[in-house]
């Protein structure tokens, strides 16, 4: 069985610093989050012009990779270390499967029907058997 992987991904640190620095909801000023955590991106929020804004969070996080190299790898190695123990194995089976029966009918997991064809992704990582019975006929119901 194949294992999860976590690694890091500057780009999209870059863009998703680029998004929250003006980003507000709920009463919640995100930008001012990203400056508390990160004082150095202040003058990025401060700038209109898009281009230099991206030139000032691509040369942070770049200074910021390197220099915090140990400390981010530990993160990930604990991140990883912590996921697989709750991992368990997860086996899809399906019943019924043929060319003309492309619809479901209904899903179980660990014997229990869903009623949906939607499975919480705790039920996945948890580990067991979920069963994928299909037919010829569309059903909207389930």
């Amino acid at each position: 069985m194949k294992k999860l992987r976590f690694c890091t991904n500057k780009q999209l640190d870059e863009i998703m610093i680029e998004q929250f620095l003006h980003e507000q909801g709920g009463g919640i000023d995100f930008g001012k989050g990203v400056i508390k955590l990160h004082p150095r991106l202040k003058l990025a929020k401060s700038l209109e012009n898009v281009e230099q804004k991206k030139k000032i969070i691509h040369l942070y996080i770049h200074k910021y990779y390197h220099s915090h190299k140990e400390e981010i790898n530990y993160s990930i190695k604990n991140l990883q270390k912590a996921w697989h123990k709750k991992e368990k194995e997860f086996v899809i089976e399906t019943k019924e499967n043929g060319k003309e029966n492309v619809y479901i009918q209904s899903i179980s997991v660990n014997g229990k029907d869903q009623g949906t064809t939607f499975v919480p992704f705790r039920d996945v990582i948890s580990g067991g058997r979920m069963v994928i019975t299909l037919g010829n006929v569309p059903k909207n119901e389930y």
